[in-house]
């Protein structure tokens, strides 16, 4: 459902979202992300509330997951839907300014090589997996990988 705010008919459909009130799920979606932000500030806030008593801070208080609920939901990962969002919404607004994909490349500017992987990963891959995402979202490898042989990537 967070993939609600930022999304392509395809992932709506997907998520059987298609005939629900947009306007309840995006605000849903909002209440999620403001819930999951909350955890986090308050979690950071724990930890400044330790440090300014002098008490000591172990590692996994640090890297605790920061949980909590939402309605009947128990257990969400705070700090992963706040990624996931941010980052989903980052691909929206860059293919937004992509158009058509053939011929499209990941910009390598700032990647780095791969080295010792088993597999032979390129442009062309990150390129398919990105693409995938954004159609898909974070999770749906199986959709993602279904469609790769469809997205027109080469050259010629």
């Amino acid at each position: 459902m967070l993939r609600g705010l930022h999304c392509a008919n395809s992932q709506v459909k997907e998520a059987k979202l298609e005939n629900k009130n947009r306007v309840v799920i995006i605000q849903t979606c909002e209440d999620i992300i403001t819930q999951a932000e909350d955890a986090v500030n308050a979690h950071k806030a724990n930890i400044r509330d330790l440090q300014d008593r002098g008490e000591p801070i172990s590692s996994s208080l640090r890297q605790k997951a920061i949980l909590f609920t939402y309605l009947t939901v128990t257990a969400i990962n705070a700090e992963t839907v706040i990624a996931r969002y941010y980052e989903l919404k980052a691909l929206v607004e860059h293919f937004k300014r992509i158009g058509d994909l053939k011929g499209y490349e990941v910009p390598i500017d700032n990647l780095k090589s791969t080295s010792n992987w088993t597999v032979e990963w390129g442009i062309k891959e990150d390129t398919h997996l990105l693409i995938g995402i954004w159609r898909h979202g974070f999770g749906s490898w199986e959709a993602i990988h279904d469609v790769r042989p469809t997205i027109p990537l080469d050259k010629g």
